[in-house]
């Protein structure tokens, strides 16, 4: 099917009665910069002062290596280029060809050119891309220049399209950008028209000065649509997240840590890290990591205090890594809060303490009202030595979970927790055996539960929790309550969620055979 557009020829590069015509070098560049430009295309086009043809096409890529400094849009930068050759090959038409996402079809426009490069009467076309049913195809295929006399003669290739619009002589040149093809430029003559190798040559030096640009637009394009993305995660993340300058001056800080800390992005950026977040005594601490980043190819990990902006501390747990190598070299920083999860491990603590002091002064209340039973009631007696007696888990069997899987409700503010802990099925009252741990890795935290990852579903209602690594370990009992099947890079695993029960201690002598606690 073909479109076709005529009109009124304007010498502004305006839309006039449908017509699409724009000047070569119209763009928004300064006033002497495109008066010299004019100038080189009017030197093109002096009839009363011929040009040397080599001095002609040089003084025409100078004017088409400015116009693609402008940076100006796409479509508008081919049909420049495609302009460019005809007006010194003095032919008056040209097309542009682009492929199409899929690479099934190549979109295909022609033009005629009037003076100052208007275009006028744009047709278009869909071309397949069968070699021997196109010349645009044909070129592609080839990789290179394809030049014809007469297309109405051709038999390496068809093209009804160019036979239709009575094209003579012809030339086109593929446009290969990044090593995959892109499309195609085309002049075309009226009439019989045979190219001579300076032609070609001149022609190709204009197409690979346009592929430059075209590859140019595209990494610039790809880099914008990176930084984007990056922003993104950054913004959405829960972790915060910091990047430095090799010598350890803030150039960035994600929207996490500016909410936690309350300094806005312009507060900070230029000041080294430790002078803005650290805590006093361990200024020299990160001072000295980071620049020991540089030396260390793998990532670092540290614990520190954040200071924010009222000066309340936060026990965060950082990664720190060199972005890339070479000079200047980055630094980024992704911490993640353990305050709740410091606070939680002390809160546990002291409970424990105080119900093991509590369980023993009933103890000895108990020993006492032993020698006069009569001094208190059968049942209170009872109740005491209820008490005294250290909490015992209720037990349940061996069974996978076949009921329906409840719906989460989180009645505690959870924390992202993305380390290696220990796991261990719990039945009949007896405490796993150090064989029996399961290395798993967590998801997240909080003071009521903590979830993690399992590679089969668990037949188990109850685990213990290992949490921490050598001595300073501690054991919790908790109860399944969750259990979702996910899908992690094409395998099916299952996300576990746990609600704490209590404290529970290991037998005397107990000891894991490792230390399973690393950060993913």
């Amino acid at each position: 099917m073909l479109f076709k557009d005529s009109g009124i020829l304007t010498s502004q590069g305006v839309i006039a009665r449908g017509v699409r015509i724009m000047p070569i070098l119209g763009d928004a560049s300064t006033p002497d910069r495109l008066a010299g430009v004019e100038s080189l295309l009017a030197g093109l086009d002096q009839k009363a002062a011929p040009q040397d043809a080599r001095a002609k096409q040089q003084a025409a890529v100078l004017a088409f290596g400015r116009r693609t400094s402008a940076s100006p849009p796409l479509n508008v930068l081919l049909e420049d280029a495609a302009a460019m050759i005809a007006e010194v090959l003095e032919v008056d038409r040209i097309g542009v060809g682009q492929l199409a996402q899929s690479d099934a079809v190549l979109a295909f426009r022609l033009a005629s050119l009037v003076k100052q490069g208007l275009l006028t009467d744009i047709i278009h076309h869909q071309y397949s891309m069968e070699p021997s049913a196109s010349m645009a195809a044909y070129t592609l295929q080839r990789a290179a220049p394809v030049t014809t006399p007469n297309v109405l003669e051709e038999s390496r290739f068809s093209d009804p399209f160019l036979r239709k619009m009575k094209v003579g002589g012809a030339l086109m040149l593929p446009l290969v950008v990044g090593g995959k093809p892109f499309g195609v430029l085309g002049v075309f003559a009226r009439e019989v028209k045979k190219f001579t190798m300076e032609d070609i040559q001149f022609a190709e030096t204009i197409s690979y000065l346009l592929i430059s640009s075209l590859a140019r637009i595209q990494a610039e394009e790809q880099l914008q649509q990176q930084q984007t993305l990056a922003r993104s995660v950054l913004e959405l993340i829960d972790a915060f997240v910091v990047t430095l300058d090799p010598e350890g001056r803030i150039l960035q800080i994600n929207a996490s840590l500016q909410k936690l800390t309350g300094f806005r992005p312009e507060q900070v950026e230029g000041r080294f890290f430790w002078d803005v977040f650290a805590a006093p005594h361990q200024v020299e601490l990160i001072r000295t990591l980071v620049r020991k980043a540089h030396h260390t190819r793998g990532p670092m990990e540290l614990e520190t205090y954040l200071v924010d902006k009222e000066g309340q501390k936060r026990r965060v747990c950082w990664t720190l890594k060199p972005l890339a190598e070479g000079n200047p070299q980055q630094i980024v920083l992704c911490g993640v809060d353990q305050t709740e999860i410091v606070q939680l491990k002390e809160e546990l603590r002291k409970v424990y303490h105080r119900s093991q002091q509590t369980s023993q002064v009933v103890q000895e209340i108990c020993t006492l009202l032993k020698t006069n039973p009569a001094a208190v009631s059968p049942e209170l007696l009872a109740t005491l030595q209820e008490v005294a007696t250290p909490m015992t888990p209720p037990r349940y069997p061996f069974h996978p979970l076949r009921s329906p899987v409840p719906e989460e409700n989180r009645q505690f503010v959870r924390r992202i927790y993305q380390y290696r802990q220990q796991v261990a099925p719990y039945s009949q009252g007896g405490f796993p055996r150090p064989e029996e741990f399961l290395p798993v890795e967590c998801k997240d935290i909080s003071a009521g539960g903590i979830g993690f990852f399992m590679e089969k579903e668990p037949p188990f209602r109850q685990v213990v929790v290992a949490l921490g690594e050598g001595a300073a370990t501690s054991y919790f009992l908790a109860e399944i309550v969750r259990i979702r099947p996910v899908d992690r890079q094409g395998q099916k695993i299952y996300q576990i969620g746990c609600k704490f029960m209590g404290r529970i201690t290991p037998p005397p002598g107990f000891k894991l055979p490792v230390s399973p606690k690393q950060k993913q």
